[in-house]
């Protein structure tokens, strides 16, 4: 989140993050895989989910997937999937629905699994207990209400959203220091970076751009720099980039045309795509302009009184 959006009580929902690894969990043929951004599997079990175990094998088309984020929560419990979303449910696909539908069928859903998964030690699925995202529920998401885990931000969802994959300005994040631990981007070791990092993708006339659709062109490599690499730079790697002192350079319509960027080398191999515009211009903001509590709440506040006039 950049901007507050002006209809954001009237037509959003607020949620906190749990703190943890985003995946998709496919439950298909009596076995579920959770795979991470990057489609490598970050585990397979048995689950209750409908074609995800024995519990409920599916049949042949009874296949679930949902968008989740992985996370211990606060009793230790070591198999949480917090559901951030459900792309499909026995078969049923629900992408082209509304969220305001995807939310109301995930919960009751999930509320029909057996009780008996639980017994045998399987892995929970937790649906974030989105809420419209009035200032009290906003503030009550800050401080992770109705979240047995920690927190690591909040996110938007608009009521009319499909669900796409990649960046869309319908679901948004935003974070501060007192709801996430990586407000500001850290090391491995938690330390934050001197200078704000990002992956952009190289493409095949020599630039580098974001993960967006379109991406960003933020800047290009020096042709004899190219050459000298040979055919190891192929289009499609994701490089890592610290931003100079000069910054980001706008165009006349004040979005950025490019910017001061030092290459580091090649991005890590866990990271699936490179970063959106808008997760830049976070982190970017998070280190001079950060959004604060107080603006989000004010402006929520502001805009849920201006309906009520209307």
């Amino acid at each position: 989140m950049l901007e507050v959006p002006d209809d954001l009580p009237t037509h959003w929902y607020v949620a906190p993050r749990p703190e943890g690894a985003r995946c998709l969990v496919i439950a298909s043929g009596a076995l579920t895989t959770a795979r991470l951004r990057n489609s490598t599997v970050h585990a397979r079990f048995e689950s209750a989910l409908p074609g995800g175990g024995a519990l409920d094998p599916g049949g042949e088309d009874g296949y679930t997937i949902l968008d989740c984020i992985f996370a211990s929560d606060a009793s230790g419990a070591p198999s949480t999937y917090f559901v951030v979303d459900v792309l499909s449910w026995r078969g049923h696909r629900v992408t082209e629905c509304t969220a305001e539908f995807r939310l109301f069928w995930l919960a009751s859903k999930l509320a029909e699994l057996p009780a008996e998964a639980a017994a045998r030690g399987l892995p929970r699925f937790r649906a974030l207990p989105y809420a419209p995202a009035t200032p009290e529920a906003i503030g009550g998401a800050h401080a992770g209400a109705g979240l047995d885990a920690q927190v690591d931000g909040l996110l938007f969802l608009h009521r009319e959203a499909h669900y796409v994959p990649g960046s869309t300005p319908l679901a948004l994040l935003w974070k501060d220091a007192a709801c996430s631990r990586y407000f500001i981007d850290t090391n491995k070791d938690g330390t934050v970076l001197p200078a704000l990092h990002m992956v952009l993708v190289y493409q095949m006339d020599g630039t580098v751009a974001t993960g967006d659709d379109p991406g960003w062109v933020l800047g290009r490599l020096p042709v004899e720099f190219t050459q000298r690499l040979g055919g190891k730079l192929t289009p499609g790697t994701l490089l890592r980039f610290e931003l100079g002192p000069q910054g980001f350079a706008l165009a006349p319509d004040g979005k950025p045309s490019g910017a001061d960027l030092r290459l580091l080398g090649a991005a890590g191999s866990r990271r699936g795509r490179a970063d959106a515009l808008s997760k830049v211009l976070f982190q970017h903001a998070a280190r001079t302009a950060p959004l604060s509590l107080e603006v989000l709440l004010q402006s929520a506040l502001e805009a849920a009184e201006a309906m009520t006039e209307a």
